[in-house]
């Protein structure tokens, strides 16, 4: 019972093909996607989140490597540098360039 990283991926995918094929079909269309980390603390990187993070970021660099334009990561608490340092090395490096951190404060 419940959400699985499957059905999340298929979400993903869903969404994706919807934006690219429906809302978007321009082949140079570009994506800047926001993560807001209000609120989150550190115990919310479980196992299942970081298998979740894991498996979309693999989806998005194999399937659409080219659409982001830029990542934002907005209101990250302190303890985000750690939880990033874990995080890092699943992103592709050029993904890493298009990633920007804003803490909080």
């Amino acid at each position: 019972s419940g959400v699985t990283v499957t059905d999340i991926e298929r979400h993903y995918v869903f969404l994706s093909e919807f934006m690219w094929e429906v809302v978007d079909k321009r082949s140079d269309g570009k994506l800047i996607t926001i993560y807001d980390l209000e609120g989150t603390k550190f115990a919310d990187l479980s196992g299942v989140v970081m298998k979740v993070f894991r498996t979309v970021s693999a989806l998005y660099q194999e399937f659409y490597p080219e659409r982001s334009e830029a990542i934002l990561i907005i209101n990250a608490p302190s303890w985000f540098t750690m939880g990033w340092m874990a995080l890092s090395p699943f992103v592709a490096a050029n993904t890493k360039k298009k990633l920007s951190i804003v803490g909080s404060s």
